[in-house]
Order: structure tokens, then sequence, then C-alpha cells
């Protein structure tokens, strides 16, 4: 689909993280490189003074601030219409064309809302598709931050990818706890370290491998497993894998429920699945209490045919979600090996 000289949808990546944990650096070098020419990016300071911009304008033909208010609450609005001015100004010729929207929040931001925006508002279907969410991870200070900070913590349950900056004047031994930190929180997300103010290419954020927009990690464990972790803040993750199909009806009768009576308390889901009735893999996925369309995928990512889910909860017990699984979804699989009639729907 064309706009005037827009091909849509336009890939969009959100880049988190707490206040000084360098996300600022990280735009700043990824516009600089070739592959990140045609990005248009927005830029959310809280105060009545925006500085960021300033560091990065000049590498960039097409820079947008937004200030004094956060992208999560007071500006959510703003965004969209600034995302639509954006497609209005190509049209009007103020603005060179673009392919690829690249949105800085501040470091209070927490990204739920964000992408409940961006996925979710009927004007910018078709319009954007959201690539990614990066989040960048101070390997100096993040681990106290992360055992008292909610936000902090949201940050990274709902990225796709997490960046550890600053990981040359860190600790080994702090480093290798922040990792475990950060793998107990978010196992779903792609962690990569900069060390000496080297970022990884900017084009990771849109190329499709990442979790959002194609494979899915293989959850922790064994074949036919349940595992739960519990860390800080009273955020806990459950996976499981399955080397057998799901009835669709009960896997979605039972997420449905899932949410329903707690959608407060998730921060992120992600599932690959093998259900009965398609010889596709369904991915379905959750950020916040969205629960995003399930997808039909063209392939098994590595020709492994499996279920594979997790979720990122905070306040719930994974073993409960354990139970509630296993009461619903695996007992409904047993009853689909003895009635198979009885799932067609």
């Amino acid at each position: 689909m064309t706009l005037g000289p827009l091909t849509l949808p336009i890939p969009c990546a959100v880049v988190t993280g707490a206040l000084g944990s360098g996300k600022t650096t990280l735009i700043r070098d990824w516009m600089r490189l070739p592959e990140m020419a045609g990005t248009a990016l927005i830029i959310n300071e809280f105060g009545e003074i925006g500085i960021d911009h300033l560091l990065v304008s000049s590498a960039v033909e097409t820079t947008l601030l937004m200030e004094n208010g956060c992208l999560c609450c007071s500006l959510r609005g703003d965004l969209v219409d600034m995302i639509l001015n954006l497609f209005g100004a190509v049209e009007r010729n103020e603005i060179p064309p673009f392919h690829r929207i690249l949105i800085e929040t501040t470091g209070l931001a927490d990204p739920v809302s964000i992408v409940r925006d961006l996925t979710s508002t009927p004007i910018l279907k078709g319009k954007v598709l959201l690539a990614s969410v990066a989040t960048a991870v101070d390997g100096v200070l993040a681990q106290a931050g992360l055992e008292g900070d909610p936000v902090a913590i949201n940050q990274v349950a709902q990225a796709d990818i997490c960046l550890i900056t600053k990981t040359d004047l860190a600790d080994p031994l702090a480093l290798d706890a922040l990792r475990e930190t950060l793998s107990a929180i978010n196992p779903l997300m792609a962690v990569y370290e900069v060390r000496g103010g080297k970022a990884p290419p900017g084009d990771l954020l849109y190329s499709g491998k990442t979790i959002r927009s194609g494979a899915i990690l293989p959850a922790e464990g064994a074949r036919h497993g349940h595992h739960s972790h519990e860390i800080h803040g009273g955020v806990q993750s459950w996976s499981t894998t399955l080397d057998h199909p799901l009835p669709w009806s009960g896997f979605r009768n039972w997420l449905d429920m899932v949410y329903s009576l707690n959608a407060a308390a998730m921060l992120r889901m992600k599932g690959l699945l093998w259900v009965a009735e398609r010889p596709r893999p369904i991915l379905v996925q959750a950020v916040g209490p969205s629960v995003a369309p399930p997808e039909s995928l063209a392939t098994w990512p590595e020709d492994r045919r499996c279920t594979r889910l997790v979720m990122i909860t905070r306040g719930l017990a994974a073993d409960a979600l354990a139970r509630s699984f296993s009461d619903t979804v695996m007992y409904r699989c047993v009853s689909a090996e003895r009635n198979p009639g009885e799932l067609e729907e």
C-alpha cells in the first residue's frame, strides 16, 4: 500500500529505558549509520525545555520533539497526532519521505500504553506497524533500580530487545548478576551488550529478527515442562513447552479467562502454538492487558513443531497459571485424544 511517496505500513520501533541509561547516546550513534537513513525520529522529554533532540537532530532530517509530558500518560493522544502529522507533512512536501519511525520515550514512560496506541488505534491501522520495543539498561546502576522501580521492571518485561549499556565500566560479577535478573524478568527478549559506546546495528530494531515480528525463543527447560521464576517487585515468569497439539478452543477460552480475571497483573505474553486445527504455527502475544489478534505464521522456526508459551506477570502466582493451564487446556487435550470430533468448530 502506498500513500503518495510513502510505502505503508511504516515500521515503528520504540526505545525505552530509565533516566541516564544511555538511550540518547544509542540513538545518536544509530542515526549516523547509513542503514538508518530515512528514519523519522520522535523524542519525548519530560520537562519544559527539551535537550535530547538537540544532541541527535544534526544527524536526522526529520526530528520531532514532544516535551513537558510523558508519552504513556499526558501525551498519548499527541503521539498519534504527531505520527499522522508526519504523513501529512510528506504529502505536502514539507519534509522528505521516510520509511521507518523511531520513538524515544522519557525514562519515566511505561511502554504498555504506547504499544496499545501504536497497535490498536483505528486511525493508525495500516499506516504503522510496531516492529520492536527496545530498552536500554545501565550496566552499572540497573541492578539496584530493578529491585525497587516498577517502571524499570515494566520496561524490561515488555521489551523485545535489551541493550545493556556501559558494560566496559561495570564489574564483571555485577554484570553476571544483572544478566540473570534480566533473563528472569523477561526470557523472551534478545540481550545485547554495549561496550565502549559501540551499539549494535540500528536496523536490528526493524530486521524481523526480534521476538515481536517473528520467531519466539524456546521456553526454558525440557520439553513438556512447566517452569516458573519469581523475581523482584512481585514479577514472575511462567513458561511451558509441549510436543503435542493443543485444541484452539480450549486455549482461547483459557486465555480469555486469564486476561479477564487478571488483566492488571499481566505484563507480557508470547506464544507459538501447535494447534490441532491448524497446520501452521499460531503466534499469540500481548503487552500489558492488550492481547493482539492471533497470527498464522508461514513456517515453523527451526523446523521444530511444538508449543512454546511464556507469560510475565506481577502479583499473579506462576503456579496458579500452571494449574489453570493444566486444568483447562491440558484437560481438553486429553478429551481430544478420546473424542477428537468434539473440538471441531
